[in-house]
């Protein structure tokens, strides 16, 4: 799961990155909020939604009139209860998806060698190390 995030931040980050790679550290943020926010397609949630059981404010929200979200008038047992069942949700897809995937090869289609051939007449002759002793 680690080397599928790294692989995606990567990718990310090389969009926005300069050239001579003097920035990452400047856009980082920008692409790890982007990633924590967005829909992930094995869950269905965000990573920020199931962290918090809510989705994140950004800058439109403090452009735009205040419109509260049904989800800010319960009180905060019933959104820690909401965000464990979204949890419990997305892990639940992820085991699923576990065990869906089929062996790439079949073990009928194997096929094993016997043992390699080895042409002694063509070998080295062996010789001991040199033991030199000293009088």
């Amino acid at each position: 799961m680690t080397e599928r995030f790294n692989r995606t931040l990567g990718s990310m980050l090389s969009m926005y990155v300069a050239s001579d790679h003097s920035n990452w550290d400047q856009v980082l943020p920008f692409v790890t909020y982007a990633y924590n926010t967005v829909v992930q397609a094995t869950t269905g949630f965000s990573p920020y939604f199931l962290l918090y059981g809510r989705e994140p404010s950004n800058a439109v929200d403090t452009i735009l009139p205040y419109k509260p979200y049904e989800s800010e008038s319960t009180t905060l047992s019933e959104a820690a209860r909401h965000a464990e069942e979204c949890r419990q949700l997305a892990r639940s897809f992820s085991t699923e998806d576990n065990y869906i995937v089929e062996p790439i090869i079949p073990s009928t289609d194997l096929r094993y060698r016997g043992r390699d051939t080895v042409h002694v007449s063509r070998l080295k002759p062996y010789y001991d190390p040199l033991v030199v002793s000293s009088p």
